[in-house]
């Protein structure tokens, strides 16, 4: 999940610091004034979505976020990205929120921060998106920011795998292996491995097969049985 980190605002200059308003507002006037050199569809299009995100609306505020995380339109600004994010985030769009907390967890436009950025992806679970759901559990399960809690590592594995997510099972096919946050179970073990590899996940397909070799055929029968 982490990539290489950008340039972090801790690490840059006073006099960096104390330009950065004019730095940032040349570069969002740029951006929305960009489509005047291309063609007449692209020039309305770029500039209703910003108008839509000045006005207010979080879905605009995404999507500039994320063109600016992206480099698609002008140049890659994190900075700008997280402050677009940040605005449809506290406007409560749970996309944003697993952004932001992406930006924080790597340090891109922000400083590196576990805590808060376990903050927000907290606040993208608790609206049920999966993808912030399975990152939950990778967070809790490792400690990142939080205590060390294998059950809520398990409890949101297991959210974003009943909501379809493609990674978790792997993960909660691991707890049960080991018994971690989960009671030690063998067939339960397979059958989310089971569930992964039909996913598409390759890992959970080996661990199947290795979870196998070590049971009797009636738990690999109950475990496909209840995978089904």
């Amino acid at each position: 999940m982490r990539w290489l980190n950008t340039i972090r605002a801790a690490g840059l200059g006073l006099a960096f610091v104390l330009a950065w308003p004019v730095i940032a507002a040349a570069n969002e006037d740029g951006l929305c004034r960009l489509a005047a050199t291309g063609d007449a569809l692209a020039q309305l299009s770029l500039d209703d979505l910003c108008r839509k995100a000045a006005e207010g609306d979080a879905l605009a505020q995404l999507d500039l976020g994320g063109m600016y995380a992206g480099g698609w339109v002008m140049w890659k600004n994190d900075f700008l990205a997280v402050q677009w994010y940040r605005k449809a985030a506290d406007q409560g769009n749970a996309e944003a929120q697993l952004n932001l907390g992406d930006m924080y967890f790597n340090g891109w436009g922000v400083r590196q921060d576990d805590t808060i950025a376990a903050q927000w992806y907290r606040k993208a679970a608790d609206q049920g998106n999966p993808v912030a759901q399975f990152v939950l559990g990778q967070i809790y399960a490792k400690g990142w920011g939080v205590p060390k809690d294998y059950e809520m590592g398990a409890q949101w594995y297991r959210k974003a795998a009943n909501q379809g997510n493609a990674n978790a099972p792997y993960y909660l096919g691991v707890a049960y292996r080991d018994g971690q946050g989960v009671p030690k179970d063998d067939v339960l073990a397979y059958m989310w491995a089971n569930l992964g590899a039909a996913a598409g996940d390759e890992n959970a397909g080996k661990n199947r097969e290795i979870y196998a070799a070590h049971m009797p055929p009636a738990q690999i029968a109950e475990a496909q049985r209840l995978s089904r």
